[in-house]
């Protein structure tokens, strides 16, 4: 998967999609809103209202808000002026939260801060929430949660080339434009084989897939032995085994942080596996038997190397195993999988 190809093929999905790239309508609202977000001036209820022009996608698909309804509540809750704060803040929750209620809806929020700050905030499409396995419990939360992973993707170094290697990082505007231009390849534009292969760019990265396990486990909070991965070992064992792998650090770090081992995000599993008691094994479960499945995820993660449901099978097994011995209750958060994808 190469997001910024997807995002080089946005004008022609938007052309399939529309019959038109709209690209002097695209110009013409860069140019007004580029003035609110230096702080030259406030945004205004024009701005809002000129996002709804005829020269733009959004009129088709969004609902045009009424002005004199709009203005009262931009004027009654200080929206310009929180979105101004927005520039300078370093925790955007709360100002989020008061915008959103302020507008009364979450896709005028979202819409208008794509245009304020598109390094920072994006649309809100819940075809790509659902893609990217967003959950939160509120909906200023959710939409924080939504746009920190699209800018997670938009910094993720995405596949290379000689004459590619110097392309800047997408912004999150960009990452969900990407996006957007994927889905629409995968299962919208071209022939039955072309969106097969688009669908395949997806679901083989490993990168990709390491993410969306690391989404659902958020959601569900800890999995006890291993719930999550069974549950992908049929249909997906590759992202099972990712889960099972995930798990495994995650208990390894628990097991240290007991018995008063220190240890750092730098670490790695042969650190830490070299760190863990002799009480964490048993005759039939040894360190050779960690070391050996560990053994099999570079060529997984780095390589793109798919797992079969027997292999993943065989490792679920030894790390079900490894957990059952030594989880006991524990205060201790679980790790990122940021840093056990590495």
């Amino acid at each position: 998967m190469d997001l910024h190809d997807y995002f080089e093929r946005f004008s022609e999905a938007l052309e399939a999609r529309y019959g038109d790239t709209f690209k002097d309508g695209f110009r013409r609202i860069e140019e007004r809103f580029r003035e609110v977000r230096s702080g030259d001036r406030s945004l205004s209820v024009a701005d809002v209202m000129a996002i709804f022009a005829s020269d733009l996608p959004f009129c088709q698909d969004w609902a045009k808000p009424d002005r004199e309804a709009l203005e009262a509540r931009m004027t009654a809750q200080g929206i310009s002026e929180r979105i101004r704060r927005l520039a300078g803040a370093s925790d955007s929750k709360k100002l989020i939260a008061e915008i959103w209620r302020g507008f009364q809806d979450l896709s005028l929020t979202s819409l208008v801060l794509h245009h304020v700050y598109p390094d920072r905030f994006a649309m809100c499409s819940h075809n790509i929430a659902s893609l990217l396995q967003i959950s939160a419990p509120g909906v200023p939360e959710f939409y924080g949660e939504y746009c920190a992973e699209l800018k997670a993707w938009g910094q993720w170094k995405w596949p290379r080339t000689f004459a590619t290697r110097h392309r800047p990082k997408l912004t999150v505007v960009q990452t969900e434009f990407a996006l957007w231009t994927w889905y629409r390849l995968a299962y919208i534009q071209g022939s039955d084989l072309e969106r097969e292969k688009h669908r395949a760019n997806f679901q083989k990265d490993p990168w990709i897939q390491g993410r969306r396990a690391e989404r659902i486990l958020r959601a569900l909070g800890r999995v006890e032995k291993l719930d999550l991965a069974r549950f992908y070992l049929s249909t997906q064992p590759t992202v099972s085994a990712m889960v099972a792998w995930r798990q495994l650090e995650v208990t390894m770090r628990e097991i240290l942080h007991r018995s008063g081992e220190q240890t750092t995000m730098d670490d790695n599993f042969h650190i830490l596996l070299a760190k863990l008691p002799n009480g964490a094994f048993s005759p039939n479960l040894r360190r050779e038997d960690l070391r050996n499945i560990w053994y099999r995820r570079k060529y997984v993660i780095h390589n793109g190397e798919e797992m079969g449901k027997d292999e993943a099978s065989r490792l679920l097994k030894v790390v079900d195993e490894f957990i059952d011995r030594n989880v006991h209750d524990s205060d201790t958060p679980p790790q990122s999988f940021a840093h056990a994808a590495r």
